[in-house]
């Protein structure tokens, strides 16, 4: 899965901010700040493709009352194959343990 977008907006009538994952609006989480509802989105709504995973703003698509986030997959390059899936050894070529031959790992959540 690439790139998932979220959208965090404030309520007037009900005073709140709300959080949904763009073209889920039935999946919208309300708080009293956008860090909250945000917060609540990603954590009671998990997306197994998504955990853990980077979540950034949107700032040129974002507004007083309406933020936009980015949310991708947190991977970074195996640093045991270099990312290139085989583990060399002095005397031997063989599938990277650590990776199981993909070349990245998942990053750890910041949220």
């Amino acid at each position: 899965m690439g790139v998932l977008r979220i959208i965090v907006q404030f309520d007037k009538l009900g005073q709140t901010w709300n959080a949904w994952y763009e073209n889920f609006v039935e999946s919208s989480y309300g708080r009293s700040t956008p860090e909250e509802a945000l917060g609540r989105l990603v954590q009671l709504d998990r997306l197994p493709d998504f955990e853990p995973c980077n979540i950034e703003l949107v700032a040129e698509e974002s507004t007083d009352t309406q933020f936009v986030y980015s949310m991708t997959p947190a991977r970074v390059v195996c640093p045991e194959c270099g990312g290139t899936g085989q583990y060399t050894g002095l005397n031997t070529v063989e599938t990277c343990s650590m990776c199981n031959a993909t070349g990245v790992l998942v990053a750890e959540s910041k949220l």
